[in-house]
């Protein structure tokens, strides 16, 4: 191969580099935006849970959560970047589950706070925060 034939294939391989980290990143993003909604609204709802003047506006927050955590649960963890065959596939489909879980968590969280049953949602609220620590324990790096 000619010395100019080898550049090229440099800068073909450095621009292919790129484009692919360029892709995983924004994947990244996206992910951590669909994280930060769900995070941001998880915090207000500690707040405003006990009241029961707020339960529209809470209720609005956890439907907000839900589509985000639906969302999410499209996406790939970044732990599973590193992993390969089977483990990665293991990684996926139990992230799938446990995200599936918190969509339907923050559901009957939305509807518990329509129904104005604080006590319930209060009870839910409990459990988003337990999915979230497996969650982050599971699969966060």
């Amino acid at each position: 191969m000619k010395t100019w034939q080898k550049a090229w294939m440099i800068v073909l391989c450095a621009m292919v580099t790129a484009a692919f980290t360029g892709v995983v990143r924004a994947d990244e993003d996206a992910l951590a935006e669909c994280m930060d909604v769900i995070n941001k609204n998880t915090k207000k709802l500690r707040k405003d849970i006990k009241d029961s003047s707020l339960n529209a506006e809470s209720a609005k927050l956890a439907a907000e959560a839900s589509q985000q955590a639906a969302k999410a649960k499209e996406m790939v963890p970044p732990i599973a970047k590193n992993a390969s065959g089977a483990d990665k596939e293991k990684i996926i489909a139990g992230y799938k589950k446990m995200m599936a879980e918190l969509v339907d968590t923050f559901a009957a969280l939305e509807k518990a706070l329509k129904e104005n049953k604080n006590d319930a949602a209060e009870e839910i609220y409990l459990k988003l925060l337990d999915l979230k620590k497996r969650g982050h324990d599971a699969y966060t790096e």
